[in-house]
């Protein structure tokens, strides 16, 4: 069934805007796939270039679709929906109505099981050239697909009318103001719902932008820290709307109010979890334990007696993970509120050492000798900057986390050129209802069997 003003995301566009380009060529398309970056993907079937891969927002796998071009090339074009004449079968009715404009969540019209199959293909595809046997790619770890985030980040701006929230448009700019998020938690829902009025009445700053960004520890404390031209008392904020923290960041640094770290506990008897307020926590705590349940049986497969792990922050894996009854672990990270953190956290472990170094070169010359097995959880630029330093270290194995397989897959072929081979590759639907994945790429030196 054909229907016209089919937004994406299964919301009704009233009026479809003349594209900014200046081509308003609209074409035919047959959607095949979902591409890494989100927006569907398949062939034009009329007009010029019949054949050519067109890119569109707001498809899914099976859906023939009216485009209207915003980029047109020779070989393959990008550009908006204005109609789904047809829908494919991985299409349902998307649970948000912001979607059709806001650019957080891509995938929110396409069946959970067509995302999470779209994952498992891009990443294999992303490795083609450095893989030829399936085996080494394991079934996709996943959780629910709603109200999994436990953080947020959103913009906001002043404006006479008053206090705009919310995400960043799909396709510019600007602010979808929103009133809810489906993918986040239901703590964190229900305190968008009250935000927005007493951020206004808080602020004194006529104008700017800035940003908010709420997160919910383990145990599900709220913490909100505020980035921007604020003029905001906090410590009434916190006190207002129940956060068990508030920070509010500014030139000068962060002015924290309330408590000033959030907590996860942990089972066996491990340290609790502590986040800064602002710092870095994984926001889906259901996939990030089935990473760590991953990474505990590689560690005890390969049983190193020496663990270096770079980019160990506040501690999301050495926490759970570090054992010093089997052996040195050896913490590498740039932030130092992180690592000092971290210290704090396992003051009393006399087989853990913490340094603070964004570079091979500040790292104390002691240091990685001997170590058998690494763990890096890079950001999402990578550790190519590292890898010369580990490839000297001879280490027998690596476990690798990302959260960009593209800088994973060139940062994986350094170290393949430099003698390593590929064992297994483990996807994890850590963001979903988007076209982004987490990775673990595990690593041994070449002769290495465990």
């Amino acid at each position: 069934m054909g229907y016209s003003s089919l937004a994406l995301g299964g919301g009704m566009v009233t009026n479809v805007q003349k594209n900014r380009y200046g081509s308003n060529d609209v074409v035919t398309v047959q959607v095949e796939r979902l591409a890494h970056g989100g927006e569907g993907v398949g062939p034009q079937t009329d007009g010029e270039f019949p054949g050519r891969m067109v890119f569109a927002r707001g498809t899914a796998p099976g859906d023939i679709v009216k485009v209207e071009l915003s980029t047109s090339k020779k070989r393959f074009a990008r550009g908006s929906v204005v109609e789904v004449e047809e829908e494919g079968p991985g299409r349902q009715e998307s649970p948000c109505h912001h979607s059709d404009l806001c650019g957080g969540c891509a995938w929110l019209h396409v069946t959970p099981e067509v995302q999470r199959n779209a994952l498992q293909a891009n990443l294999e595809f992303a490795y083609r050239r450095l893989v030829s046997s399936p085996d080494v790619f394991q079934p996709l770890r996943f959780g629910a697909s709603l109200g999994y985030r436990q953080r947020v980040r959103l913009h906001c701006r002043w404006r006479q009318t008053g206090v705009q929230l919310g995400f960043r448009e799909a396709r510019g700019p600007g602010i979808v103001p929103i009133s809810d998020c489906k993918v986040a938690s239901p703590a964190i829902r229900e305190m968008l719902n009250t935000l927005k009025p007493i951020l206004g009445s808080h602020t004194a700053v006529p104008r700017g932008q800035g940003s908010v960004t709420i997160m919910e520890d383990g145990k599900g404390d709220l913490f909100l820290l505020l980035a921007g031209p604020w003029a905001t008392p906090i410590l009434s904020l916190a006190r207002d709307l129940g956060f068990a923290g508030v920070a509010l960041e500014g030139k000068n640094g962060r002015e924290y109010a309330g408590r000033h770290v959030g907590i996860w506990p942990q089972t066996d008897g491990r340290a609790d979890l502590r986040v800064l307020n602002g710092g870095f926590t994984q926001a889906n705590g259901e996939v990030t334990q089935l990473l760590i349940e991953d990474l505990r049986a590689e560690l005890a497969a390969h049983a190193p007696e020496k663990v270096l792990e770079l980019f160990c922050g506040s501690g999301t894996l050495t926490i759970p993970l570090f054992d010093g009854s089997k052996g040195t672990w050896t913490g590498i990270d740039a932030a130092e509120d992180a690592v000092m953190t971290l210290r704090e956290t396992l003051v009393d472990e006399e087989q853990l050492s913490l340094f603070v170094a964004s570079a091979p070169n500040e790292v104390p010359p002691r240091i990685g000798g001997g170590v058998d097995l690494c763990l890096m959880d890079p950001p999402r630029e990578g550790a190519a900057d590292w890898l010369e330093w580990l490839a000297d270290k001879e280490l027998d194995t690596i476990l690798y986390v990302s959260c960009d397989p593209m800088t994973q897959v060139r940062d994986v072929e350094v170290l393949v050129g430099s003698g390593y081979e590929i064992k297994k590759i483990i996807g994890y639907d850590m963001f979903p209802n988007t076209g982004h994945i987490e990775t673990l790429a595990i690593l041994v030196r070449g002769g290495t069997q465990k």
